[in-house]
């Protein structure tokens, strides 16, 4: 019998093993703070190929650290956070960070005289940012040809009676309920890869007020936005679905940009008599947008409910709405609440065409499936906010593939949420007065009472918490936004007001410097960090990467490696046709010899099966490959 073959089928029949969960992110990787002397808040953030990370945000420090080169349109003296005055929150920040969390690429600033505030950002094809959200200044910064250069959002005065919708936030944000408003405007910017200038901005309004929340991107680099309007003269376009504004407190909305930001290729009333308010948006491949939305009038336009909902006195329920490629047809929309209150908050979408729907709820009677992680409320009386919800429809948007609570005793808000390829849901928040359903992980230094970062994630069936962890000091902190890379990690922004708010590794600012500092955390599965062989007080004379031991190996192997300098290192496993399995190490270390250890496993956390793999090292300029060989 050939040799080959038999060596072929022993190293199938070896492979044949578990399937084993990955471990879930919850342990403290690294974290930095960003800001001034005033209050600055983290509120979007995107993540490139590369793992740089881009934050945006609301600053009102005058001394926010920017990059020599880096675009700077700053006029406000705005504070960001004025608990009088909520439409004068400060300027716009930019930053794109270095992987390690070290480091500034750059860090950019934008703003008119009046105040902006951040609704989100996404990164196209060459890493130039797309940025939305809302402006209260005459004056914001527009280019030469893009579709709306004048300001229309009406009086901006301290004095103005306008008053936000009821509960109405911005991505991340706290709710302006009851905030004296001016109207302001929605924008739209690219900032150039460098961060040294706009690729074109450009205004998106009528006379009453625009807010824009969530920004998404198609294939074609076309432009998805959502949020809130009470201009009965928004411009919708021709033939869009929904061309008449409904009117009460104001309408969501959804609109299409094409890549230039010259050309309104759809924009779309959603909504009825009542308050209602886009949070997210998600765009598929087909070119279809699914917008998460709030409503509380009883004739919002709805193909289906799920709950005790759309009620002639119902204060509010969570929405999901899917539109065509044209923003013209109405391919569903989803009605899903209880007899109280329920909020919209993140949308996502798998492959498939399953939704995934996050908001917050204060029904006791909110629909839930059997065998969901959670199918009671749990917040105490006189809660406001209630409890987080996620829920998964199918893709006709009739049917619950799960849908459960989130949270402890306490108010609860879900902010972020991201879908990774195995349909686990990853999600951030912020949870007051204990009692938050967690797995361990990060040490949690909060007083009772206090508002605390959570990060939680859920199985694809919904049924069980993979892990969940809670981050902050003893004051309050928030989370606005999260991203996953593509070995699981995940990135979150906010904000925080404790000077204990923990602070890990080379950060770019580890001192709190009062009021609200915007924060950048990296949580991973407990970090793989490489061992110093001991070499008397000797620093190694040259790059080196030695062949692992054992090899062949089980179901471990150690590889040592040499640095003569100080810097960043990279070490990936490769299989045989040049696809990276694994991320084993990214940071930096000082100069010297470590060994490292390999379990076998792949970035999701499964075992890989026996065969042969290529272990890379990275530093300093330097490269070499190893061979590694596995045999289970």
């Amino acid at each position: 019998m050939n040799t080959s073959l038999v060596i072929f089928c022993l190293l199938i029949f070896l492979s044949l093993s578990a399937d084993r969960s990955p471990a879930a992110p919850t342990d403290l990787n690294w974290s930095t703070l960003l800001g001034g002397s005033g209050h600055d808040r983290g509120q979007a953030i995107a993540l490139d190929d590369k793992g740089y990370l881009y934050v945006a945000g609301r600053t009102g420090s005058p001394d926010f650290p920017t990059t020599p080169g880096a675009y700077d349109a700053s006029r406000s003296g705005g504070e960001a956070g004025s608990p009088t005055r909520a439409a004068d929150p400060g300027d716009l920040f930019i930053v794109k960070l270095h992987p390690s969390g070290s480091g500034l690429v750059y860090a950019a600033l934008l703003g008119g005289s009046r105040g902006e505030d951040c609704g989100d950002i996404a990164l196209d094809g060459s890493n130039n940012l797309c940025l939305t959200g809302t402006t209260w200044s005459e004056d914001f910064p527009v280019t030469a040809g893009a579709f709306q250069t004048e300001y229309r959002g009406g009086d901006d005065t301290a004095g103005s009676d306008k008053r936000s919708p009821a509960g109405q936030a911005t991505r991340g944000g706290e709710a302006a309920d009851g905030t004296i408003e001016p109207a302001g405007d929605a924008f739209i910017t690219k900032l150039n890869a460098m961060g040294t200038g706009l690729i074109y901005s450009t205004l998106l309004g009528g006379s009453e007020g625009d807010r824009a929340v969530a920004i998404a991107l198609d294939e074609s680099e076309n432009i998805y936005l959502t949020g809130s309007t009470r201009s009965p003269d928004f411009p919708v376009t021709e033939g869009a679905f929904g061309t008449k504004y409904g009117g009460g407190g104001g309408d969501a909305f959804a609109a299409r940009l094409d890549v230039s930001g010259k050309r309104l290729l759809y924009a779309t009333f959603l909504g009825g008599a009542g308050a209602d308010q886009g949070a997210d948006i998600a765009v598929d491949r087909q070119g279809q947008a699914w917008v998460a939305a709030t409503t509380d009038g009883a004739d919002f336009p709805v193909t289906a409910v799920l709950g005790d909902s759309a009620r002639v006195d119902d204060p509010g329920d969570a929405c999901l709405i899917r539109l065509g490629p044209e923003g013209s047809e109405l391919i569903f929309s989803v009605r899903l609440g209880g007899r109280l209150r329920e909020e919209a908050a993140c949308v996502a979408v798998d492959p498939a065409g399953s939704a995934y729907l996050a908001g917050w709820t204060r029904s006791p009677d909110l629909p839930t499936t059997e065998g969901a992680f959670d199918r009671s409320p749990n917040h105490r009386a006189g809660v406001l906010e209630g409890d987080g919800f996620v829920a998964r429809l199918d893709d006709a948007g009739k049917k619950l593939l799960y849908a459960t609570h989130l949270g402890g005793p306490g108010p609860d808000r879900i902010t972020g949420m991201a879908l990774n390829a195995a349909g686990i849901v990853s999600l951030c928040g912020w949870t007051e007065g204990g009692g938050f359903p967690t797995t361990g992980g990060i040490s949690d230094t909060s007083a009772p009472g206090q508002r605390d970062i959570f990060f939680a994630q859920l199985d694809p069936s919904g049924a069980h918490l993979t892990g969940s962890t809670l981050l902050g000091g003893r004051y309050h902190d928030q989370s606005s936004d999260l991203i996953l890379d593509r070995a699981g990690n995940v990135f979150l922004t906010g904000w925080t007001e404790s000077p204990d708010f923990p602070i890990i590794s080379q950060s770019l600012r580890s001192v709190h410097r009062g009021g609200q500092d915007a924060f950048v955390a990296r949580l991973g599965a407990a970090q793989i960090t490489a061992e110093p062989v001991a070499r008397g007080g000797s620093v190694p004379s040259h790059y080196a990467l030695f062949q692992n031991y054992p090899n062949p190996f089980n179901s471990s192997t150690v590889i040592r490696f040499d640095l003569p300098r100080d810097g960043r290192v990279t070490i990936r496993i490769f299989d045989t046709l040049g696809r990276e399995k694994r991320l084993l190490l990214d940071r930096s270390q000082k100069a010297g010899g470590y060994t490292i250890s390999w379990d076998g496993r792949d970035n999701k956390g499964k075992v890989l099966t026996s065969g042969v793999y290529f272990c890379k090292l990275e530093a300093g300029g330097f490269e070499d490959v190893i061979k590694m060989v596995m045999m289970r």
